[in-house]
């Protein structure tokens, strides 16, 4: 399975469509990027191969449902928020990894290996930790 490539010609209606990949949770958020004007977000989250379900559990489980967390996170390519990604979407099953950058241009889409799937299966799972400030 592939999923469609991106470019900035894209509509946004048919960008946010491919990008939450049917998942409601993932279209909400998206959408709050777009209204905040964190397009760049949605580009970079794509390069990192964050997409539909990998969003939700991103901004859900690890950002704590914290939209500016989310775009911190997404900016610094936030290894731990990929690994906690990658965690989740193990245990659910789900085929696309996420990786620090460079999913754009891949000849195919990065997926789990049977290795990667069991390894991601026995750990826990991780949340980003609050600081002063946050």
């Amino acid at each position: 399975m592939e999923r469609k490539k991106l470019d900035t010609a894209t509509d946004m209606q048919t960008l946010v469509s491919m990008m939450a990949e049917g998942n409601p949770g993932a279209m909400n958020v998206l959408i709050s990027l777009l209204s905040k004007d964190h397009l760049i977000t949605l580009f970079t989250l794509d390069d990192m191969n964050i997409r539909g379900t990998q969003i939700w559990l991103a901004f859900k489980n690890y950002c704590n449902e914290d939209i500016d967390a989310l775009v911190a996170s997404t900016d610094k390519h936030d290894a731990n928020m990929i690994k906690s990604i990658n965690i989740l979407n193990a245990k659910q099953g789900e085929l696309f990894k996420a990786v620090i950058s460079g999913a754009n241009s891949c000849i195919s889409t990065p997926v789990f290996t049977s290795k990667e799937i069991a390894e991601f299966k026995r750990m826990p799972d991780i949340k980003k930790e609050r600081t002063l400030g946050e």
